[in-house]
């Protein structure tokens, strides 16, 4: 097992420690204590003494310092919250009674056959209804669960076809960390695709809630990851329980999300109300291409949880006075449509 020192993780412990304490934005507790952190960056550079355990100790803490610290912070802040539960008759159960999926599965996926696929579908042309710009028609960016019930489902609900978005997918729909590949995907479609918008959508019924670390960790072991990887992770500082842990509230987390990417340095973000959602503003004037860069539109953020069967929206951040118009219109005619039904059964 080697790791580059080139990797896409990117920034090492020591320089995201530093990170940490000029932001004022993440707690000093989670699975590098600032002991730990030295202690670990001494062995960060290999020497000739060093035995191959703690080289490699050193490179896996080097390497997987901000992954591994971003995602304590996500989880600790999610999980702050109660389960909440979605409401019963906005939101049907997932399943059917008889808990199979109402769509005919298809066969088990073999590399082969997916290899004759693609053949068929370009020799075919089967591409031309798909072909479109690298740029987001819709200026709109989101982020969501990996869910494979959301595949098809959400861009059908939220009404997106090929090219309309930038569709960013993750467990859960978290933003763990404000540097890391998730925010770096964002900066991406905001500062160099020119999108505008960006909505965190995650949904009931995920895995991610009430995740249970310890059956990951045992599944890996079941697949042959060898007891002395845990134990050299554990001896770099790296808390994998606390990474592996999911969250209470799907709400919560997509708020958490929200407030991650709304509070970003590098983001300027606008509120339902008009105000700004940047934490730091410059008391020196800027220069006029600055003025000019300041007049391009700030990004809206807003959150939702979807239902994974329906694929009805449910609003999770506060909205304009006009959002909220049109959702209690809809709630209206929601309750319109009901109750003949609920009249019918009694």
């Amino acid at each position: 097992m080697s790791f580059s020192a080139g990797s896409p993780i990117g920034l090492g412990k020591s320089s995201m420690s530093r990170e940490m304490s000029g932001s004022g934005a993440f707690e000093e507790s989670g699975p590098f204590s600032p002991a730990a952190a030295g202690a670990a960056s001494q062995g960060a550079r290999p020497v000739k003494e060093e035995s191959p355990d703690e080289l490699l100790t050193a490179q896996l803490t080097e390497q997987l310092s901000e992954a591994f610290l971003g995602g304590m912070l996500s989880s600790k802040a999610a999980a702050s919250s109660d389960s909440t539960s979605p409401p019963a008759d906005l939101f049907p159960p997932a399943s059917s009674t008889s808990g199979e999926s109402p769509r005919e599965k298809g066969e088990a996926w073999r590399l082969s056959s997916m290899l004759e696929h693609n053949h068929q579908f370009t020799q075919k042309r089967s591409y031309e209804p798909f072909l479109t710009g690298k740029l987001p028609d819709k200026k709109l960016v989101v982020v969501t669960c990996m869910d494979c019930r959301l595949t098809e489902l959400l861009p059908a609900a939220l009404g997106l076809k090929n090219g309309d978005a930038k569709i960013i997918k993750v467990a859960g729909a978290i933003v763990a960390h404000p540097f890391g590949s998730v925010m770096r995907s964002i900066l991406v479609a905001v500062y160099g695709l020119g999108a505008e918008h960006i909505i965190v959508v995650g949904h009931h019924d995920c895995g991610m809630t009430g995740l249970d670390p310890a059956k990951i960790l045992t599944q890996a072991k079941a697949h042959g990851i060898p007891a002395a990887t845990f134990k050299t992770l554990a001896s770099a500082g790296l808390n994998l329980d606390g990474w592996l842990s999911g969250f209470s509230s799907v709400q919560t987390s997509v708020q958490h999300s929200v407030d991650t990417i709304r509070n970003h340095p590098l983001l300027h973000c606008v509120k339902p109300d008009g105000g700004s959602h940047s934490r730091k503003t410059s008391e020196v004037a800027p220069a006029p291409a600055q003025q000019q860069e300041a007049s391009k539109p700030p990004i809206t953020v807003t959150g939702f949880v979807i239902c994974p069967t329906t694929g009805r929206l449910d609003l999770v951040t506060e909205a304009s006075p006009e959002i909220e118009d049109l959702l209690q219109r809809h709630k209206a005619a929601r309750e319109a449509t009901q109750t003949p039904a609920a009249d019918a059964k009694q």
